[in-house]
């Protein structure tokens, strides 16, 4: 709690004026890692606006549970190309989708193996805004078979990776050696982070 307090000092201490870290510096930071124990580093790159761009998403086993992976979304910069931290997303690897007809983020969390809640959100380079939630819905209700329908079929069609990565205790996020979530195969052609930029923003541990 300390350390949370500490790092939201340190952000409001920046009156608002761009600052540039690394994306991996960034994450570390915001996701509250703890650097004295070893993690699993989760990725995934997918179009979350419908802009022809992929996000990153980035998540850890520190902060991971029944609920799913909480996610730190990044957003690439027009022009220059340097991310922005757009906001966060608590799901599970499989438990989302895309609605391209309202251009909205659809997220399934189950209660149980007979109900469960839908979430909807909008995302855009500024942030990412809830815009609808259900109440505790059956899992036979006609509503939610069919958001969960659109979910899985949007992740068929995408093609989703997970991509996974060992972190010891006080490790460096540079030049991690990524792997295929389910196959454990090494993804040497997985783009590296280690020249990634964040421009950061005053309010990103808000967020």
């Amino acid at each position: 709690m300390i350390e949370k307090w500490i790092a939201l000092l340190i952000v409001a201490s920046l009156g608002g004026a761009e600052n540039e870290v690394s994306l991996m510096d960034h994450f570390k930071r915001v996701s509250f890692m703890d650097p004295t124990s070893s993690a699993y580093v989760y990725r995934m790159d997918v179009d979350l606006t419908g802009d022809g761009c992929k996000e990153i998403l980035l998540g850890h086993s520190q902060s991971s549970g029944n609920a799913g992976v909480t996610w730190q979304v990044y957003s690439p910069r027009e022009g220059d190309g340097k991310l922005r931290f757009i906001g966060r997303l608590l799901c599970h690897f499989g438990g989302f989708g895309y609605d391209s007809a309202r251009s909205e983020i659809v997220l399934g969390a189950r209660n149980n193996a007979a109900s469960g809640w839908i979430f909807r959100y909008k995302v855009d380079a500024h942030g990412i805004q809830e815009v609808h939630r259900t109440d505790l819905l059956d899992s036979d209700d006609p509503g939610y078979r069919e958001e969960i329908e659109l979910i899985r079929n949007w992740q068929e069609s995408a093609s989703i990776e997970v991509l996974w990565a060992t972190v010891e205790e006080y490790g460096s996020l540079k030049s991690l050696e990524w792997r295929e979530f389910k196959t454990q195969e090494l993804r040497k052609s997985a783009r590296s982070f280690d020249d990634l930029i964040v421009v950061e923003s005053e309010d990103d541990f808000l967020k």
